[in-house]
């Protein structure tokens, strides 16, 4: 059954057709229709997310991998690379550089229930928002 745009983007129109024979525009779902299907990112998994990350980048000034985990019912995978901006701060505990901002060069987000993928809301610029 087709049931998304991408499964009627090359799905031919002459199998497509009204009672008269004639070709009909397939559906295409709107986007408040593929929004109420995903899977909203809270912010205690963006935040549980970026403290993964940050234990996953350890230091590095440029990090390519993948971080999994389990949140509540919900397996993650968020697999990334990201360049990482630092800066030097000295104080009187000592020497410490944190993160102060990360570019993202490329980025995805799976969230699996049941062992069914489920779309979600992911926005690196929501992750990015905790540093």
């Amino acid at each position: 059954m087709l049931t998304t745009a991408e499964d009627l983007r090359d799905y031919p129109s002459r199998y497509i057709t009204g009672d008269k024979g004639k070709a009909l525009k397939p559906p295409i779902p709107t986007t408040s229709a593929v929004q109420a299907k995903q899977m909203h990112i809270s912010d205690s998994m963006y935040s549980k997310m970026f403290n993964l990350l940050c234990d996953a980048i350890d230091g590095q000034d440029y990090y390519s991998g993948t971080v999994s985990f389990l949140f509540e019912d919900v397996e993650c995978r968020l697999t990334l690379s990201v360049i990482v901006y630092r800066q030097l701060m000295t104080e009187l505990e000592g020497t410490f550089d944190p993160i102060t901002n990360m570019i993202q060069v490329g980025a995805e987000f799976h969230t699996y229930k049941d062992n069914e993928e489920v779309p979600n809301d992911f926005q690196f610029s929501e992750l990015r928002s905790y540093i």
